[in-house]
C-alpha cells in the first residue's frame, strides 16, 4: 500500500502514534502485518467510498480477544493519500 501514498505523507494511528513520511508509514505497515500474523489475527476491509479529494474506510480486525472495528479518513492529492487518520473501537 506505501506507493498509494505521498512522499510526505502522515498517518495517525490511535494506538501507535504518528508516522511522517513514506518510509515511517510504510515501516509501521511492516511492524503491523508482523503483529497481525503473529497474533493469527485477520483484517478486512468492509467499505470505501471518496472522490478525487477525500475518502473513508470502514474496517474490523479479528483477534483472538475479539473484534475491533474502526475507520479510516483519508486526503487525497494528485491520486496520493496525503493524511490518514484511523479510529479504534476495541473488542
Amino acid at each position: 500500500l506505501t506507493p498509494y501514498y505521498a512522499e510526505d505523507a502522515i498517518l495517525i494511528d490511535p494506538i501507535y502514534g504518528t508516522f511522517t513520511g513514506r518510509d515511517e508509514i510504510s515501516g509501521f505497515m511492516e511492524q503491523m502485518t508482523g503483529v497481525m500474523k503473529e497474533a493469527n489475527s485477520q483484517f478486512s476491509v468492509e467499505e470505501v467510498a471518496g472522490d478525487e479529494t477525500c475518502a473513508w474506510s470502514r474496517w474490523k480486525a479479528t483477534t483472538a480477544d475479539g473484534v475491533a472495528t474502526g475507520s479510516s479518513i483519508y486526503r487525497i492529492q494528485d491520486g496520493l493519500i496525503t493524511f490518514e487518520q484511523d479510529y479504534t473501537n476495541p473488542p
